[in-house]
């Protein structure tokens, strides 16, 4: 039928990250015709640590139209708050090694502290006004301790996230689903994660980083790209929020028109 790229259907098992398996068959019983396949929807070498997010499940045996969709999140914001014109403030949502999971792969938590320390220190040199957005009690503190110095939020739903957030820049997200989700009130930002959870973030167009290919250097330029052409990326990422709806509308409508005339 159709897959949503990452938000739709996130697989977490945790058993996976100890099989060693990166691709699974899924099906409902042996030799069934809806049996699952996934299909890998990117070439990134991230996507060997877990399921694909970014996968087009595929009917066997029955003719089918592969759908790729953004992620939903992407539809999320304008419930709840306006546009707004950019100020100086800049978001950033900070995670210690950059993601919720390790993955076995040696990421250096301090290390990527390092980095996101000199990042905002050249963010403050060019008068930008750094917010540290948290999504849950443990950012928050980890936010206090490693900056101090900084405002910082804890949002306690929706509709203050977005509020709080509407008329940022641009942000810094380890957390993947607030680059979709901001991308959906036109913000601009780079994605820092661990695993192939960047793949939603891809999708969108937005530039997202392995943490341990995320220098200071890669995300300074990452931001000049976007700053540069600011106002055009906002346009696209608010024409591709439209073009979204109308896919999931145009996806879903048959099921619904069905569950009406049953």
């Amino acid at each position: 039928m159709l897959s949503s790229a990452a938000g739709l259907m996130e697989i977490r098992a945790q058993a996976e990250r100890d099989s060693g398996i990166g691709l699974k068959l899924f099906g409902l019983i042996a030799e069934s015709v809806f049996t699952f396949i996934p299909e890998c929807c990117s070439a990134s070498s991230r996507n060997s640590v877990r399921n694909h997010p970014g996968i087009a499940f595929t009917f066997l045996r029955i003719p089918h139209k592969t759908v790729r969709l953004c992620c939903p999140a992407l539809l999320t914001a304008q419930t709840f708050a306006r546009l707004a014109a950019p100020t100086r403030k800049v978001l950033i949502n900070f995670m210690r090694g950059g993601g919720h999971y390790e993955w076995k792969q040696g990421i250096d938590p301090l290390a990527w502290e390092r980095t996101m320390h000199e990042v905002i220190a050249q963010l403050q040199a060019q008068d930008w006004e750094p917010l540290m957005i948290a999504h849950n009690q443990k950012e928050m503190e980890i936010a206090r301790q490693l900056w101090p110095d900084l405002p910082r939020t804890c949002p306690a739903g929706p509709p203050e996230y977005f509020e709080t957030a509407r008329d940022a820049a641009f942000g810094i997200f380890n957390r993947m689903h607030a680059s979709v989700s901001l991308a959906g009130l036109g913000i601009p930002s780079v994605a820092v994660g661990t695993d192939s959870r960047n793949l939603m973030v891809e999708n969108v167009g937005l530039p997202v980083l392995f943490v341990k290919e995320a220098t200071t250097s890669r995300i300074l330029t990452a931001i000049a790209d976007l700053l540069r052409h600011r106002e055009k990326e906002s346009r696209r990422l608010l024409d591709l929020r439209e073009t979204t709806l109308r896919e999931y509308e145009g996806c879903l409508r048959p099921f619904f028109d069905r569950l009406r005339l049953a």
